[in-house]
């Protein structure tokens, strides 16, 4: 079988469907803005706690007396916790609020509003905006399965759910898959018996990736190793300075030292892990795309009718596998769950 150029289906993590567009409205553009203002404001905050604190523990120290042990040791606590818990945060938080305010931004630019609509599946979403979605609309006093909820683009920022104002910061991933080939095991390609027993059997056949499967699977490559990169980074650079003292002196100054490089070693090497096991999992998936094809698997209940007459099969379930990694790419004709799921909270 040869590929075919297939467009890509757009979801949110969800597994809601995109059922709509539109444009923007003047309200939802000022609250849009005021949104994103607001998180600038708290940047500013973060930052005069994570710089004020010092200057004002300077000042007050230059009219405490000289060698007043309790003042000494008091600021010295907290400098060491701003260093080990507050500066951290500030970075962390910094990072978040701009990169949200940037895209809050590109939102409003782009004018666009879409509208996710479907019903919950039997098992949750893996996403956690679910059980945030789940209170509002219990709240609203809506317990239906069917959901609505319209997201800004870029931010991923749900602005309505069935219709009624979020208030709240609820987001969510938009996340563009391949559609499945078939709601059923294809038609057009070979199965081989694998076994048969209890009245079961399986078969297996392959078939060729399309091309919209293609694209998916080599962004799914290109996430699970470039994703994390930059906090493995971060946190490889922020390790080597206590490193680079005791290179340097022998030991650190303090115990307190001690216990922060301890800390931030036990974070590196999490950050590493996540790494390496994001790396493996890209260089599986680039041979699953190197090899082109998926496994398919069907279970088939072999039922006999009591008049005599050829067994009747029926298909029980089925599934496609990716060929190297082992993954499930869909299970009886559905988009596998870690397929809609953003590479960095995969790993």
């Amino acid at each position: 079988m040869t590929t075919s150029q297939t467009p890509m289906t757009r979801i949110c993590s969800l597994d809601l469907p995109l059922v709509a567009q539109r444009g923007l409205e003047e309200p939802e553009k000022r609250s849009i803005l005021r949104t994103a203002n607001g998180f600038g404001r708290r940047i500013a905050l973060v930052w005069s706690f994570i710089l004020g604190t010092p200057l004002l523990l300077f000042l007050v120290g230059r009219v405490t007396p000289p060698g007043n042990a309790l003042f000494d040791a008091v600021a010295t606590i907290i400098i060491c916790l701003l260093m080990l818990a507050g500066l951290p945060a500030a970075l962390m938080i910094s990072r978040d609020c701009l990169r949200i305010r940037r895209r809050l931004l590109d939102d409003l630019r782009m004018d666009q509003i879409c509208e996710f609509r479907g019903r919950w599946t039997s098992q949750s979403p893996s996403d956690p905006a679910y059980f945030k979605i789940e209170k509002n609309r219990a709240l609203q006093g809506n317990d239906t399965d069917e959901v609505a909820v319209n997201v800004l683009p870029v931010s991923g920022r749900v602005v309505t759910i069935d219709g009624n104002e979020v208030t709240r910061w609820i987001e969510v991933q938009l996340i563009e898959i391949a559609p499945p080939a078939s709601a059923a095991p294809p038609a057009g390609v070979t199965f081989k018996l694998e076994e048969s027993e209890n009245g079961f059997s399986v078969y297996t056949s392959q078939r060729d990736l399309s091309e919209a499967e293609r694209l998916e699977l080599k962004r799914h490559a290109y996430d699970s190793w470039r994703k994390p990169l930059p906090y493995t980074i971060g946190f490889a650079i922020w390790f080597s300075m206590p490193i680079a003292v005791i290179i340097l002196n022998g030991r650190l100054a303090t115990t307190v030292d001690e216990l922060h490089a301890i800390s931030l070693a036990i974070v590196t090497l999490g950050a590493v892990w996540n790494q390496i096991t994001g790396t493996i999992r890209s260089r599986k998936l680039g041979a699953d795309l190197a090899a082109g094809q998926l496994l398919i698997v069907k279970r088939v209940d072999d039922i006999t009718p009591e008049n005599g007459e050829e067994p009747i099969e029926i298909i029980d379930e089925w599934a496609e596998l990716l060929t190297c990694s082992g993954l499930t790419w869909t299970e009886n004709g559905v988009p596998a769950d870690w397929r809609k799921v953003p590479a960095f909270r995969r790993n």
